[in-house]
């Protein structure tokens, strides 16, 4: 069975993809938070708790997974941390908080565990993909670094799929519109409606819904690289 690595995986998102996957797939998770309610809820998972916005937490779950195993078939980033605020409101530590969740911790796993995937190379292909935001295409008011950090992993993703596409990885992004998910819990009703009304589909999306892109982008997209994949209902 093929290895891979979901980060954050307690995540309305990351558990949908964890719940896709779970057949095809031996699934190392990683979880902060929602570690213990993720892990009584499944059995025989093998979960790391990881905190992304401590180098050290990285440093010892990178450990952990080279001294476990010689290579890992993909990578699925579905983390994110959000904070609805204007920016001259927001705290520095929530600041940096969204960066470090958002940017810079995929983008320090990626250049501590891509070494795992290019073990694959000549072998067979590798996949790393990473869960976005349309915000990260757009911006979005009172979301501003939100927005920032999101967008940075879009470019992020497609310089990688031009620097790693030679070596058999493939590389894409997935962004994400209104979804039900706990992230979207502190949006009130009626700005939920509001959003809704926006949405030509007419409802909010479901984790599930981002999670079959993803199997899709692992399994039956062997041509697909370098794609940031919209899935919002056509809000854009």
């Amino acid at each position: 069975m093929k290895n891979l690595i979901l980060i954050g995986a307690s995540g309305g998102i990351g558990r949908a993809i964890y719940d896709e996957l779970k057949e095809s797939y031996h699934i190392i998770a990683t979880a902060n938070e929602h570690y213990y309610d993720l892990k009584n809820s499944i059995a025989n998972i093998e979960l790391y708790k990881l905190d992304l916005a401590s180098k050290p937490s990285l440093d010892e779950f990178v450990y952990n997974i080279n001294k476990r195993y010689k290579y890992i078939d993909a990578i699925v980033f579905a983390s994110g941390f959000s904070d609805i605020n204007m920016i001259n409101r927001q705290d520095d530590d929530i600041i940096k908080k969204i960066l470090d969740i958002n940017l810079n911790a995929p983008i320090i796993l990626t250049h501590l565990l891509v070494d795992k995937l290019l073990a694959l190379s000549g072998i067979r292909e590798s996949s790393l993909i990473y869960i976005s935001s349309i915000w990260g295409i757009s911006g979005a008011s009172c979301e501003a670094v939100y927005s920032a950090s999101k967008a940075g992993l879009i470019n992020f993703s497609n310089a990688l799929a031009k620097e790693l596409g030679p070596s058999g990885v493939r590389v894409n992004s997935i962004s994400p519109g209104v979804i039900d998910t706990r992230m979207n819990f502190n949006i009130n009703l009626e700005d939920k409606l509001n959003l809704t009304k926006e949405i030509p589909l007419g409802r909010m999306g479901r984790a599930s819904e981002i999670a079959s892109v993803v199997k899709f982008l692992l399994e039956d997209a062997s041509y697909v690289s370098g794609a940031n994949i919209k899935i919002d209902g056509g809000f854009l």
